[in-house]
């Protein structure tokens, strides 16, 4: 049985001022509603999708809230300089 689920992006903030930008729907295969779930949630992480929740929609399907993690970019460690180093200098 196939199973329509509907994603929305939600801020990572989590005010609730913005409203959840949709985006674009996608259908799960499972035998059960639950099982629905727990294959959308385990899909959205795999994607990179932190998600914030997975539940059942009032017409049928799943509707699922998820955020974007912000794209850090990488910093280098601090590395306490060596003794060799500091009697070098």
């Amino acid at each position: 049985m196939k199973h329509k689920v509907r994603i929305f992006e939600i801020d990572q903030t989590g005010k609730p001022d913005n409203p959840p930008n949709e985006q674009d729907p996608m259908e799960v295969e499972a035998g059960t509603l639950a099982t629905a779930r727990e294959m959308a949630h385990r899909i959205l992480v795999d994607a990179g999708w932190q998600v914030r929740a997975v539940s059942h929609a009032v017409n049928g399907g799943l509707v699922a809230y998820v955020v974007k993690p912000e794209e850090k970019p990488r910093q280098r460690r601090h590395r306490p300089k060596r003794e060799s180093e500091l009697l070098r200098k």
